[in-house]
């Protein structure tokens, strides 16, 4: 589950990593959500619209703003990830700007998760 306050290419290769990581364990039924977060709602939703995924759906929370207040998530992080299996969190990251070793770490803790 993926909380983004920013729409950039670092999410974007993100998301296209996860998008290959669903299909080569596919076994292991992963599944991946991308939240939007930010002040302009509506421009959120055009932005939800337009990103290229094939299996992970992009929302935008009720809580377009901060995310549900229940998930903790970093008010300081651009970029909130957390992985789980069944209904136990596995790993929670958080980054404010976010990298290339960011992004394989986060992939880390997927396959992680699918073993």
């Amino acid at each position: 589950m993926i909380f983004a306050k920013k729409n950039d290419g670092n999410l974007a290769s993100l998301v296209k990593q996860l998008d290959k990581a669903l299909v080569e364990f596919k076994d292991a039924e992963l599944q991946a959500v991308v939240h939007l977060l930010g002040e302009d709602r509506d421009e959120l939703l055009e932005q939800a619209k337009k990103m290229e995924t094939k299996a992970i759906p992009v929302t935008v929370p009720v809580e377009s703003e901060t995310g549900p207040e229940n998930w903790s998530i970093n008010p300081d992080a651009d970029l909130t990830v957390f992985t789980y299996k069944g209904k136990k969190v596995t790993a929670s990251h958080g980054y404010v700007d976010v990298t290339k070793k960011d992004v394989q770490n986060i992939l880390n803790s997927v396959k992680k998760v699918a073993s």
